[in-house]
């Protein structure tokens, strides 16, 4: 058996995954980033049809559309979470309903995701399976909905944050989301 703190950990990783994913893709079709959506996006990386692309932002919206309660819940639950943590003694027997709960959310949204993966997999070709099929050994199945992976600020790349206000970056990410780019404006605070 696992033990609460453990539980407690593996909940929130995947509650803050499965939760994200989704919340930045709540519209497969309205942009997501540099004008294109993630399916968009996608889709160039494998060429395909405009037929293809239509098909696959309509299940990417789909499934965003029918996890919308869950991912409302798993919002409410979140908080719940963190407020019987906060107490001197949580309630056990709670915390075991919470994380059930969410357990339970979680494996809805992650069945939907499953079964809009195995539908756009009848839409390639098996050229573009194969490139998907890349694209997932490196980043998992949310490359199909949830885009390839990017560098910028706190994922690696060379980062463009919006600084901490002390002159000019070295442009590199430092994995918290503070690089700063050496272009215009950096070094700038957030909101100046």
């Amino acid at each position: 058996m696992l033990s609460l703190k453990t539980t407690i950990l593996t909940s929130l990783l995947t509650l803050g995954l499965v939760g994200g994913a989704l919340e930045g893709e709540a519209a497969a079709g309205e942009p997501g980033g540099g004008g294109h959506s993630k399916v968009e996006r996608l889709c160039k990386r494998l060429e395909c049809s405009a037929d293809q692309t239509t098909q696959l932002q309509a299940i990417g919206k789909r499934v965003a559309e029918e996890s919308r309660g869950d991912r409302e819940a798993l919002k409410t639950l979140k908080g719940q979470l963190a407020a019987e943590i906060a107490k001197d003694r949580p309630s056990e027997a709670t915390l075991k309903k919470i994380f059930a709960d969410m357990n339970r959310r979680q494996d809805a949204i992650q069945g939907r995701m499953q079964a809009a993966l195995i539908e756009a997999h009848k839409l390639l070709t098996s050229s573009q399976r194969a490139e998907l099929a890349k694209m997932i050994e490196k980043r998992g199945p949310k490359a199909m909905f949830f885009g390839g992976g990017h560098g910028g600020k706190g994922h690696g790349g060379k980062g463009k944050g919006h600084g901490d206000g002390k002159g000019r970056g070295d442009g590199k990410a430092d994995g918290k989301g503070k690089g700063q780019g050496k272009g215009k404006g950096a070094g700038r605070p957030v909101g100046a």
